[in-house]
């Protein structure tokens, strides 16, 4: 699933990084025209007796690396109501079946920064946002059940400016494809709590075809480039969906490192 790098890198990878934020303690953070804060559909529809439309949606994947090697599986189960993203559990498994990581997300109050945890069962290091009011909270755990965080402000960021974190910007793009496709190019603020800082990109489409909108997020940051240039979504028209991804995995290797994956998505 499309969030780069989220988890904790190596300790050597992680004293490198300083990306483009304060990186600790209360940072300036900032909003994006296009993910406004709002009281979900769901809520509205209940509170006027309206039966709202949930929908319930289960995909996987298989991550390979460059050279071919299988090196995880994805499993995901999202709900929607009204069309509108809700909920999503997502399930991380190595290439024998074993269970690695489990994450949980809440986008009813912001789809592009939902309320997430990310749980790592190899390391018991753990990671996730918070977002209230204007307060953008990026958490990380360690072992010792040691809390670390940094905060960052909406309001401090340029308007223009798309402002997301783990698994927002995929559900922002399957709702606003047509969006991408008018703009040139859209800059993003991308959150990364495991740095407790965030990253910028900018996302544009590279091209299209008759079946399929091919986008490209370019990044703005040194370090992350030594790993790799860009990543790469394929999304299929007919529905909307994300099809393939490459480039930076939220999910590192067996030695805790970054790790690039191109991932197949199948739907059920």
């Amino acid at each position: 699933m499309l969030h780069i790098a989220t988890a904790t890198a190596t300790a050597t990878a992680t004293a490198t990084a300083t990306g483009t934020g304060t990186g600790t303690g209360a940072g300036a953070g900032a909003g994006a025209g296009a993910g406004a804060v709002a009281v979900t559909v769901a809520a509205i529809l209940i509170s006027m007796g309206v039966q709202a439309d949930e929908k319930r949606e289960r995909y996987s994947s298989q991550a390979q690396s460059k050279d071919g090697t299988n090196v995880y599986q994805e499993h995901h189960d999202v709900v929607f109501v009204d069309q509108r993203v809700q909920t999503a559990k997502s399930q991380y498994l190595d290439p024998s079946g074993r269970l690695i990581g489990v994450m949980s997300s809440d986008f009813s109050n912001r789809v592009t920064i939902p309320d997430y945890e990310y749980y790592d069962l190899r390391t018991g290091l753990s990671h996730g946002i918070k977002f209230t009011g204007d307060k953008i909270t990026l958490w990380r755990k360690g072992k010792d059940g040691k809390i670390e965080n940094s905060e960052f402000f909406e309001s401090k960021f340029q308007r223009e400016t798309l402002l997301v974190g783990c698994q927002g910007l995929h559900y922002y793009l399957i709702e606003n494809l047509n969006l991408v496709k008018e703009r040139e190019t859209i800059p993003i603020v991308y959150f990364i709590p495991g740095k407790l800082d965030y990253y910028k990109f900018i996302l544009k489409m590279d091209r299209e075809d008759q079946e399929y909108i091919y986008l490209k997020l370019s990044i703005d940051n040194f370090f992350l480039r030594l790993f790799t240039s860009s990543l790469d979504l394929k999304y299929r028209k007919s529905d909307r969906r994300l099809v393939q991804f490459s480039g930076l995995s939220n999910i590192t290797n067996d030695r805790d490192q970054m790790q690039n994956v191109v991932i197949e998505y199948k739907y059920d």
